[in-house]
């Protein structure tokens, strides 16, 4: 198995940037709160580290692909685990008002092992920021009654046509979003609704393909986004990269997020977008926003604190209600 780099090579824009940090360097922590299996909050915050100068808005490429000696980094499988593997649920703190979600986890063409896991940990993280969660696999939400209540609707690994029930389902939702709404999606969700012309330009790509491995990866986050501040550097963790139909970064809409290094050799040549192969990516169209990060296969993603916080705070934003 090979080390796969991932690295984010926009600039912020916002004066000269600074140095690049050492690559040791964590960066700002994470605020954290622990869960108990019963959903309760314990006292366990850590301090968010105090940053010396601004963060660099200038990632530059890695200079050469990172070691590839780190195979056992995926850590032991909870596929069989079921919705409460005995894993410690460190929820992320955000910063952003409170979020009224729909969390939608229907799958009509995949069944990610993944999807029970997430569903239970994202209730009880957003639960635990003070949001309003309502779950649901059924298309009979997509109605204007419905969708009112909501700021946004999460697709939690969602897959395959037919997940809005139908033409009055895709008329609610999209009649929503251009009333200013918010849609986050993870994962497979690129893979929904995929003959539907419209959801297809809302969410800014589709799912192609992705490589037959989980490749070891090692992530840079913007350091200037909201979504992804404060997120380790580097950020090493365990996925399935995809390749979309088109480069989601030809798309001038799509802010990127996280991209990978197309020059490592791990990621197989047919499979790269270039220059740049995006992970995750944020855009207004439609009159609302779309968030969406193809990260989230395995299980073991939804115990990562960075990685739920990523998601949240992508749905935060989407929302709204990121500050």
């Amino acid at each position: 198995m090979r080390l796969l780099a991932v690295v984010f090579l926009s600039a912020c824009g916002k004066g000269d940037p600074e140095p690049a940090a050492a690559a040791g360097d964590t960066g700002a922590m994470l605020e954290t709160s622990t869960v108990t299996d019963s959903g309760a909050v314990l006292d366990s915050s850590l301090p968010e580290a105090a940053l010396d100068a601004p963060p660099s808005c200038d990632i530059p490429k890695r200079a050469t692909c990172p070691s590839e000696t780190a195979s056992t980094m995926c850590g032991p499988r909870i596929i069989d685990a079921g919705c409460a593997p005995p894993w410690k649920l460190e929820c992320p703190k955000l910063a952003s008002d409170p979020v009224r979600v729909l969390v939608y986890n229907k799958e009509t063409e995949w069944f990610h092992p993944s999807t029970c896991p997430a569903t239970k940990n994202v209730e009880t993280c957003a639960k635990a920021l003070g949001w309003t969660v309502e779950v649901s696999s059924d298309p009979a939400v997509f109605t204007a009654a419905r969708l009112a209540g909501f700021d946004v609707v999460l697709f939690l690994q969602t897959s395959g046509n037919g997940v809005f029930g139908g033409t009055a389902g895709r008329n609610a939702f999209q009649d929503w979003i251009a009333s200013g709404k918010g849609w986050a999606g993870t994962h497979s969700a690129s893979h929904t609704e995929y003959d539907w012309p419209w959801f297809v330009s809302f969410v800014g790509a589709t799912f192609n393909t992705h490589p037959d491995v989980l490749l070891p990866s090692a992530v840079d986050p913007n350091p200037c986004d909201p979504i992804t501040a404060g997120l380790p550097k580097p950020w090493v963790r365990c996925d399935e990269q995809y390749h979309f139909t088109t480069n989601p970064a030809d798309d001038k809409a799509n802010t990127i997020l996280l991209s990978l290094d197309v020059e490592c050799p791990a990621f197989p040549a047919g499979m790269r977008h270039a220059p740049t192969h995006p992970l995750a990516w944020k855009r207004n169209h439609g009159g609302g926003r779309a968030f969406y990060t193809s990260l989230g296969h395995t299980p073991e993603s939804w115990f990562d604190t960075p990685f739920l916080h990523h998601v949240l705070a992508g749905t935060a934003w989407a929302a709204g209600k990121l500050k």
